[in-house]
């Protein structure tokens, strides 16, 4: 009987987040999209929908292979700011977006990746999908 009382303990406090690392760590991911290297590029986009700054935002860009194509460094995002992240124009493949802070909730945020291109004139948006 004692040790169901502890196992249910355990379980009750891993629930809770008591024993993670950091139970308000808030992550966001998008699917990989496809560039061309040299007529499009991707780009990660994220603004702060909050009331207070994110002070230790981070956003990467990461190409196929989970390699850092871009990265923000740790960054601060003040409510109503917004961030873009490019890759090199001469990297083509697939790419993903991840937004990461360890102390800002998911409701402070919102990113999305989208891949660019120049149509001469103005910029083309030829592909987005909003992280999650």
């Amino acid at each position: 009987m004692q040790m169901t009382k502890g196992i249910l303990a355990i379980g009750f406090a891993v629930g809770l987040g008591v024993l993670s690392q950091n139970a308000n760590a808030m992550t966001l991911y998008t699917g990989p999209h496809w560039a061309d290297s040299g007529a499009s590029y991707h780009a990660c986009n994220v603004v702060n929908v909050g009331l207070t700054a994110i002070t230790d935002l981070q956003v990467v860009l990461h190409k196929f292979d989970g390699s850092v194509a871009a990265t923000s460094g740790v960054t601060t995002l003040n409510p109503g700011q917004t961030l873009e992240v490019v890759a090199s124009p001469s990297y083509g493949g697939f790419a993903r977006c991840r937004f990461y802070s360890p102390t800002a909730v998911g409701s402070q945020l919102r990113g999305n990746i989208a891949v660019f291109r120049w149509a001469g004139t103005y910029y083309e948006t030829l592909a987005t999908e909003v992280a999650r």
